[in-house]
């Protein structure tokens, strides 16, 4: 069974991330063809769940202005969570502050909160 973005978004807030990575594909190259509002949740619950390489792979696809400014807020959250998993403050600072001006942008309540 393929997850849909509402389904996803769903046990995102239920706080199952194991549902997300266990109804999504493994295979990143699949991965990397999911629609991105719903690839940037599969990166989220992937960085939560410790699985970092492919959750910066995921979220590197739309860090850039092709995405909209809500999906680069998203992807910005997700790599700052990476780099702080990996103890590179620095890095991560750079991002969480992208992830905040990006949020801000797009003004979705929920992301700006997330953001913060």
């Amino acid at each position: 069974m393929s997850l849909t973005y509402e389904e996803a978004v769903r046990l995102f807030r239920q706080g199952d991330f194991t549902a997300i990575l266990t109804r999504s594909t493994r295979a990143i190259s699949a991965l990397r063809g999911l629609e991105p509002r719903l690839r940037v949740i599969v990166a989220h619950a992937l960085a939560l769940a410790g699985e970092l390489d492919d959750a910066r792979q995921l979220a590197k696809l739309d860090q850039y202005e092709r995405s909209t400014p809500l999906i680069r807020s998203k992807a910005e959250s997700v790599l700052a969570l990476v780099l702080w998993r990996e103890a590179d403050m620095d890095g991560a600072l750079h991002h969480f502050h992208a992830a905040v001006r990006l949020a801000h942008e797009s003004t979705a309540a929920d992301q700006i909160a997330w953001a913060h």
